[in-house]
């Protein structure tokens, strides 16, 4: 009998899930790490998989075989379609025995919290304040903003941008200026040998630990861990 009681947002998505997200949008993610963002953004709802029992379990082995299989040369496009159709035939077994639990993360919950991708915004168009505060944050986000600053180049209160922004973007502007500085401390954890305390202060943190948090909050790992999951720079 396999029996799980934690909730979906305590454990990290199984690689063939980042694997199938990452060739789904392809278009849209660069890399496993954005997939692990995205995946853990997109499919936010904790859920339960309880009693499943060994004839069902068993009927899963060779599928789950398989997509191990086709996920060990990395994602390949050609692959997609078998993929989907064994994730499946995986879900309409184990579908009748998912059951979501109560607990929910409210959108304005998402805005303040972990630094992953945007779920759920509503695609009107950009306020222009929303849009330069993005402009100003990609630009230059290695630089030490505050709100207040942010707020007084758009001529809003720091309420009224957080609101615009979030509305925007869905996450707030210094949560967004965290996912922006993640992405830039993974990519050079990925292709430099530098230390991580120069990374961290390289993309604008000014203590290693307060960057190490925030790296291991999004990406679910410290950043020594992901640098000896990726090949060394050379």
């Amino acid at each position: 009998m396999l029996d799980s009681a934690c909730p979906r947002s305590r454990v990290k998505p199984p690689d063939y899930i980042v694997d199938l997200v990452f060739w789904r949008h392809a278009n849209l993610i660069t890399d496993r790490l954005d997939a692990y963002e995205f995946t853990d953004t997109t499919y936010s709802d904790p859920a339960q998989i309880l009693h499943l029992g060994e004839a069902q379990a068993g009927m899963l082995m060779p599928w789950l075989d398989e997509m191990t299989a086709l996920s060990v040369d990395g994602p390949e496009r050609h692959k997609f379609h078998r993929v989907q159709a064994l994730w499946f035939m995986i879900l309409d077994v184990i579908d009748p025995y998912v059951h979501v639990s109560p607990m929910r993360v409210s959108k304005s919950q998402r805005a303040r919290s972990r630094p992953v991708w945007p779920r759920g915004r509503s695609f009107a168009p950009l306020r222009q304040e929303a849009r330069t505060v993005h402009d100003a944050l990609h630009a230059d986000p290695h630089r030490t903003w505050h709100l207040s600053e942010l707020a007084d180049m758009v001529f809003l209160s720091t309420r009224q941008l957080t609101a615009v922004f979030a509305d925007a973007y869905g996450k707030t502007p210094l949560a967004y200026l965290t996912m922006l500085r993640l992405q830039e401390m993974a990519k050079l954890i990925r292709k430099t040998n530098l230390p991580i305390s120069d990374i961290a202060h390289q993309v604008g943190w000014q203590s290693r630990n307060r960057a190490s948090e925030a790296f291991k909050t999004c990406v679910g790992i410290t950043p020594s861990e992901y640098r000896s999951r990726v090949p060394q720079a050379m």
